[in-house]
């Protein structure tokens, strides 16, 4: 049957299928080709979040009748991640942005790097590049202007594409964080990020054994 939080969507365009017409005609007939700024949202996506736009919209940690449908929503949403990513619920957190994400996910490698063994009395290293999103570069760059974070950040070719190689020389024992952005969104270069992550885990590896690096690099 049809979930009342869930609804079955009306037959439609779905994930992979052309959208309507309709949409390019709302904006005089211009293709859209900004796709790595931003996109439309999948109809499905729409068909689960407007009973929250309009019927249900109580804080869902409230203990009344009108939190109850949307703390089982989030608690469904949540299941559903963690089992797309193959983690338990409660290391899913959701926030607000991608800047909240990219900030929290800097934050934490660093935290990380301070409560371990090598922490007391050194500085964590990030390695980025160039052309990272802003809302890493600005996160960084006001962190290492308060003297929590040393970062060094590699340059691209004439592509906007970040040479492995670079990123592997830049990693030190103290490094615990290497952070490049999949698909930039300015000039959407995608980048090799595999490469990218198995040259870094490598230099990692070649370090001395006791370093932070050796053991816990987050790529």
């Amino acid at each position: 049957g049809t979930s009342p939080i869930f609804p079955r969507r009306r037959k439609g365009p779905g994930v992979g299928e052309a959208l309507p017409a309709t949409l390019a005609a709302c904006h005089g007939g211009c293709v859209y080709m900004d796709y790595n700024g931003t996109s439309p949202i999948f109809p499905e996506v729409s068909a689960a979040m407007l009973p929250f736009v309009s019927l249900h919209w109580g804080n869902p940690s409230s203990s009344h009748a009108y939190a109850a449908p949307c703390r089982e929503a989030l608690a469904t949403a949540r299941a559903q991640v963690a089992t797309m990513l193959g983690c338990a619920a409660e290391e899913v957190v959701f926030t607000s942005c991608g800047s909240e994400s990219d900030n929290w996910a800097v934050r934490i490698a660093l935290d990380c790097f301070r409560q371990s063994d090598a922490g007391p009395g050194a500085t964590p290293h990030v390695v980025t590049s160039a052309i990272e999103h802003v809302a890493v570069l600005k996160c960084l760059r006001a962190l290492e202007e308060r003297g929590l974070a040393a970062v060094t950040v590699v340059g691209v070719d004439s592509c906007g594409r970040v040479d492995p190689a670079h990123v592997a020389a830049a990693v030190t024992p103290h490094t615990a964080l290497v952070t490049i952005m999949h698909s930039n969104n300015e000039v959407g270069t995608v980048q090799p990020v595999r490469a990218i992550a198995d040259a870094a885990r490598a230099a990692a590896a070649a370090l001395p054994q006791g370093c932070y690096a050796h053991q816990h690099l987050l790529v």
